[in-house]
């Protein structure tokens, strides 16, 4: 009897881990291509044949315990756990939840099974006592399959969840927390314990379901308010930025207007010059009148509607501020880049450098901007002056301590995880300069 406990009861705990896994993969299962699935499952099982022999020589060498038995149980997970986070590539926050979860599940199952042996098998041997616990986790496991199937290929949380600081940790290490109290009451030489812990770790699951609800639903609207916020606040900048524009297009409505008026006395005074043989004169006038139109009318930086209604506000901006700006813009009539991703970006980036140089002297601002599209090529670089350095995160990107991401580096980090761009900051002499490239899809 203890020969064949000894051959069956690595098989039995390698399926509980290798079931255990399989309750993680589901939760994955949505963000994992074929191949990292056929990866995945290689590696679980080459790692499930390898521990099944080392649990084997372990129950046969350092004899077969309670011990023994849950060392294996409550240390056999983390090679799986490794593998796990290793081949599915996901945020470490995410792993830790949904490991949490599915260790309260089978600390659950695990309670059953000591239940049924505090009910039926107590005058067995240690060793079959063992083995029994054992052998009855896959079957509750097959029993309540079709119930934890669907709670777990639903369970894991949206990736900005455990992206926001404290909030991603406290979600990402709660079912742990929950976990850790019973766990040490369990960590000791006796497999079954008395009925009134059997019975308080049957309501541990219920419990935790109704906090887990209420936690995850206050995290939902908090996370709603502050997308709602951030909505809010988007819609007040599209609504000051169409403000700006429609004053700049009502500024030449204005002169155009003003010119209009005139045209009929500057037709009489050429007409009369003509007559009078005046022709130089009437040159003259005809040139000053050209002039004089052409500083009227706004002249487009982009056949793009949207980049040239962003690049317009912030030039009329930055000659009201008396900020020289220079700018080279050399786009096709065509491109695939969504209009309004670069048109969001230019406009966050351009407002960014205009309140920069507008806190410095008079005599030292300037603004300087490059938008180009050659060969497949775009070159965005953006330059202005700045008195203090620029303080970067980890990402590259300029951040200030203690506030949060503004809209500029928001839309930035956006754009160059969609396009693939390559973008960098850089300060020297006073003056900030910030360069992105990127190739486009399709030709220019």
């Amino acid at each position: 009897m203890y020969e064949l406990i000894i051959n069956l009861l690595p098989l039995s705990i390698t399926l509980i881990q290798l079931s255990d896994a399989y309750l993680r993969y589901l939760a994955f299962r949505g963000q994992m291509s074929e191949d990292t699935v056929r990866l995945l499952w290689v590696r679980l099982g080459i790692w499930g044949l390898c521990s099944m022999v080392s649990y084997f020589m372990l129950f046969r060498y350092a004899d077969l315990t309670v011990i023994t038995y849950k060392l294996v149980l409550m240390l056999g997970w983390i090679p799986y756990l490794a593998i796990f986070m290793a081949t599915v590539r996901q945020n470490v926050l995410q792993h830790i939840f949904v490991f949490g979860m599915s260790s309260i599940w089978a600390l659950s199952l695990h309670n059953w099974s000591s239940i049924v042996i505090a009910a039926f098998f107590m005058e067995l041997p240690e060793q079959v006592i063992i083995s029994v616990h054992a052998g009855l986790y896959l079957p509750w496991f097959l029993l309540l399959f079709p119930i934890i199937q669907n709670s777990f290929r639903h369970i894991l949380l949206p990736r900005h969840f455990f992206t926001s600081g404290s909030h991603g940790y406290f979600i990402a290490l709660f079912p742990l927390a929950i976990l850790f109290s019973p766990l040490l009451l369990l960590a000791d030489e006796q497999l079954v314990h008395s009925w009134q812990e059997h019975v308080s770790c049957l309501f541990q699951p219920v419990f935790f379901f109704f906090l887990y609800r209420y936690v995850l639903l206050c995290a939902r609207e908090f996370y709603d308010h502050r997308a709602a916020q951030r909505d809010s606040q988007r819609m007040e900048r599209q609504s000051s930025f169409l403000d700006k524009y429609y004053r700049i297009v009502l500024r030449n409505q204005r002169r155009i207007a003003i010119l209009r008026h005139d045209l009929r006395h500057n037709f009489r005074l050429l007409y009369a010059m003509v007559e009078d043989g005046k022709l130089d004169e009437a040159k003259a006038h005809i040139e000053a009148q050209k002039k004089q139109l052409d500083t009227m009318v706004e002249v487009p930086f982009a056949k793009s509607p949207l980049v040239n209604a962003a690049v317009s506000i912030y030039v009329w901006q930055a000659q009201k501020l008396g900020i020289p700006i220079h700018q080279k813009i050399l786009l096709p009539e065509t491109f695939t880049v969504d209009e309004d991703d670069l048109a969001v970006l230019l406009a966050n980036l351009l407002e960014n450098a205009v309140n920069a140089s507008k806190k410095e002297p008079p005599e030292s601002r300037f603004l300087f901007l490059l938008l180009d599209c050659e060969d497949h090529h775009w070159t965005m670089e953006i330059e202005n002056n700045a008195g203090t350095p620029l303080s970067l995160g980890k990402d590259g990107l300029p951040h200030k301590k203690g506030s949060t991401e503004g809209f500029g580096m928001q839309s930035l980090a956006m754009f160059l995880k969609k396009y693939s761009a390559q973008a960098q900051f850089s300060y020297a002499n006073g003056c900030v300069k910030f360069s992105m490239h990127w190739e486009e899809a399709a030709p220019c």
